[in-house]
């Protein structure tokens, strides 16, 4: 061997001791850290399989199935909405003076003959009938207001009410997103107890297919057999946030009957008859 295979050969031998030092040292130091992520690794795994199993399916395709159930659900909120909040009729939606007034005088022409023709006593003279106001927002709600009272005196007189003496309406509560406004219209009728109950009956089939309801009832039994009803008809629509209406949820206070606070259930429904002395 050569003076330089020698010198060679000692470097490299050298250098080859120092490499498998090396990763002696960088194995004994990296060795628990190695052992970590490998476990980690495992763990993560797991839970991959188990987010992820093999029956699962590709992110695109989750995509489009979680974007289909949306628009399912989007159109169930519609479906809802349509039922429990309907629209007005357009001749109710017109913003136009002259629009509005030809509406108000129609319906109050429509309820006087047929109060008339029915022989049902109604007040002489009925919310509106001075006329609409110069704001067109305020014009809107008022024409709301008419629909109620309208398909309430209606109501009434189809079920037979020969006596409504008073006839008030006013504004509700909001819902708290401030999307959906209640309207309240209160009437003061006589009737029969056989009357009441179907007038009952109707406004719940009203409120399955045109929104109304019953808000709260006042009812007083005398001797003579007669029933003296008042009662407060809500009307769920689209609410306009220039009504100015606050978010409530609590059902309307009722007056007491002959000194006496009226009996009240809980739900929109809930109110029950008292009797007096």
């Amino acid at each position: 061997m050569t003076p330089e295979q020698k010198t060679m050969s000692i470097w490299g031998g050298g250098t080859g001791a120092v490499i498998i030092a090396g990763w002696i040292v960088l194995g004994g130091w990296r060795g628990p850290m190695l052992e970590d992520a490998r476990t980690k690794a495992a763990a993560l795994g797991k839970q991959y399989a188990e987010l992820y199993p093999d029956s699962g399916m590709h992110i695109d395709e989750a995509t489009k199935q979680w974007k289909q159930l949306m628009e399912h659900q989007k159109a169930a909120l519609n479906d809802a909405e349509a039922s429990m909040v309907p629209a007005l009729p357009r001749g109710y939606r017109e913003t136009d003076l002259s629009s509005g007034g030809a509406q108000v005088h129609t319906d109050l022409q429509y309820l006087k003959q047929k109060a008339s023709r029915t022989q049902v006593k109604i007040p002489s003279t009925l919310p509106l009938e001075e006329g609409l106001d110069q704001s067109a927002d305020t014009r809107l709600l008022q024409l709301a207001q008419l629909y109620l009272y309208r398909n309430a005196i209606d109501t009434l007189m189809e079920a037979g009410i020969t006596s409504i003496n008073t006839v008030r309406v006013a504004k509700g509560p909001c819902d708290p997103q401030g999307k959906y406004a209640l309207l309240l219209c209160e009437l003061e009728l006589e009737a029969t107890w056989e009357r009441i109950s179907q007038v009952m009956l109707d406004f719940v089939q009203k409120q399955n297919t045109k929104g109304f309801g019953i808000r709260a009832l006042d009812l007083i039994h005398d001797k003579s057999g007669n029933e003296k009803l008042k009662l407060t008809v809500s009307l769920m629509t689209a609410n306009n946030p220039a009504w100015g209406l606050r978010p409530d949820s609590a059902p309307t206070q009722l007056q007491p009957v002959n000194g006496k606070p009226p009996a009240t259930g809980t739900g929109r429904f809930g109110a029950r008859p008292t009797e007096g002395n």
